[in-house]
């Protein structure tokens, strides 16, 4: 009976939460409800954990590691168009594109057992400022590759340096702690160089380059491979 009781408030928690976020959207003539409605459905209905680590819940002083939630995708999509040269991504996204990858891609990887990823918001004192994760990862060898974006706000000073460094630690221990995996890996295009030194910084050893391996603005960019024993 707790245990229901529990589950119910976390719901009513949730169509609260919703219904205060559309009573904060701005005064429109008309309002598409057959949309207002679906968008509902997906605000109340998304996952509240993966369900490989139900518990994740991670934290460093004021900065929360935690499973990406519906409401990220339009931050995420407006970092990703504005850093698209940094990224495997060669087009922008648009917000139905970014809709239906959260939709039918996210939350249902985060319902199975052995996800090929696991995509974490990164927090500062409750506000969303970086996401990334685990990918492409091999449940049967044990390891992953690490993907990280931050908030381009922060991606050219010295807080770039910090999130990173966080966030390698957090998910470095949710790799470790929670998954049972021994390796993670992860590849930066060579002009990156102040976001190759803080790997290096924090750990990670240069494995290889792939020469030429990408093709950006007309020119072959050369793709660096760096690598983490978990320990």
């Amino acid at each position: 009976m707790e245990d229901t009781w529990s589950k119910s408030k976390i719901e009513l928690r949730r169509i609260v939460d919703f219904v205060l976020w559309v009573g904060s959207l701005p005064r429109v003539p008309r309002i598409d409800l057959v949309k207002l409605v679906q968008m509902k459905h997906e605000f109340v209905s998304w996952p509240n954990s993966y369900a490989c680590c139900p518990a994740l819940d991670i934290t460093i002083d004021n900065f929360r590691l935690r499973p990406l939630c519906w409401n990220d995708r339009l931050e995420i999509r407006r970092w990703r168009n504005a850093q698209i040269h940094i990224l495997r991504q060669r087009i922008e996204l648009t917000v139905e594109q970014q809709d239906e990858y959260f939709r039918l891609v996210v939350a249902n990887e985060m319902k199975i057992q052995f996800p090929p990823q696991i995509l974490m918001g990164l927090d500062y004192s409750g506000e969303f400022v970086a996401y990334g994760g685990l990918v492409h990862i091999n449940w049967m060898d044990r390891h992953a590759e690490m993907s990280f974006l931050t908030d381009p706000i922060y991606s050219n000073n010295g807080d770039h340096h910090r999130l990173l460094t966080i966030f390698v630690k957090l998910l470095s221990q949710l790799a470790l702690n929670e998954l049972g995996l021994h390796r993670l890996f992860t590849e930066t295009y060579s002009f990156r160089t102040e976001h190759i030194k803080i790997l290096e910084s924090v750990g990670l050893c240069r494995e290889g380059v792939r020469k030429e391996h990408v093709l950006i603005n007309g020119e072959f960019v050369d793709s660096i491979v760096h690598g983490l024993i978990l320990e």
